[in-house]
């Protein structure tokens, strides 16, 4: 990240990544959007591996927020693919007006 704003890192962090307040506004929006709606119970176990990896490594939670970000946006980006019709054949477009007859 860069600005000219200051770093919102914990104070042990000596990173010299200052944010701007538009890449602040913009992680707070996506971690409410992640966390909004109806929430998937929790893996205890899953959860527990999580936070002790983050908890060796501080600085992953950063990575993994920069990566869902990134793949979130790439997500967005790419067009809808509206499902097509799957082609029949004769036979089957047989089969089924034999059966919309016979009911």
């Amino acid at each position: 990240m860069r600005g000219a704003a200051y770093c919102f890192c914990p104070p042990f962090c000596h990173l010299n990544y200052p944010v701007t307040h538009e890449e602040h506004m913009s992680i707070l929006a996506f971690l409410g959007r992640l966390m909004g709606g109806a929430q998937e119970s929790v893996d205890v176990e899953a959860d527990a591996i999580i936070r002790a990896f983050l908890k060796r490594n501080p600085d992953a939670a950063y990575h993994v927020t920069k990566l869902a970000m990134a793949l979130s946006e790439q997500a967005e980006q790419l067009p809808v693919r509206q499902s097509q019709p799957k082609p029949r054949n004769w036979f089957t477009a047989l089969l089924e007006r034999r059966d919309n007859f016979a009911s």
